[in-house]
């Protein structure tokens, strides 16, 4: 063998061992099991295939998602990607302000600053936030929960206003007539499962009566 087939050997054999990790090809690992490869999950270690982060919200035109998904991270509404926790109790420095937390814009302190809350939870406490400055132009439409549709989250955001749901507002008769199930205390003695009495979009983008079920 010449020198030159020599040394284009070893370099592909180099390649294939770099690129195998010494330990055979084979399939990237999904140590989670939700179908996302550790490399490209936002939380590797808890599934999550819907990839939320509550936090990405726009601020002037960029996006500020922190890559840490909801499930990983310890401030899920705000921009953390250090995940500083100066106290060790789990929640993230960023969370730890008392004075940032509301439920309402009533509560926050200026009136550029809103109550951002994470996608879905509109009765529940949140975190007083800038409102953005500007929007990119882009029609994604989202609900909001005072119940009207904006072209993404974004203008909701500027607006003031927490996402309820993705996807543009169901009219108020697409549902149908109300649902007659019963409402009751689950096992945990906190859950109230049943319907809500809201018509909201499911996964699927259809309008459908929300029902919740115990945990």
């Amino acid at each position: 063998m010449s020198k030159r087939m020599l040394l284009v050997f070893c370099l592909l054999s180099l390649a294939l061992f770099s690129a195998c990790d010494g330990g055979g090809c084979g399939p990237e690992p999904d140590a989670d099991g939700d179908g996302i490869v550790d490399g490209k999950d936002n939380c590797p270690r808890i599934a999550n295939p819907d990839q939320l982060e509550s936090e990405n919200l726009c601020d002037a035109i960029f996006c500020s998602a922190d890559g840490i998904g909801d499930p990983c991270d310890n401030c899920p509404l705000a921009y953390n990607p250090d995940q500083a926790d100066s106290d060790r109790d789990g929640r993230g420095d960023a969370c730890d302000d008392p004075s940032a937390s509301c439920l309402s814009n009533a509560e926050c302190k200026a009136a550029d600053l809103y109550c951002a809350k994470a996608l879905g939870a509109c009765d529940t406490a949140g975190l007083c936030q800038a409102k953005p400055q500007a929007c990119y132009d882009l029609w994604q439409p989202v609900c909001g929960c005072d119940g009207r549709t904006y072209g993404n989250d974004c203008n909701a955001a500027a607006a003031g206003v927490a996402v309820d749901y993705e996807g543009e507002c169901c009219p108020a008769d697409a549902c149908g007539p109300a649902l007659g199930m019963p409402n009751y205390l689950c096992e945990d003695g906190v859950t109230v499962a049943g319907p809500t009495g809201k018509c909201r979009r499911n996964a699927e983008g259809a309008c459908r009566w929300e029902i919740v079920q115990c945990p």
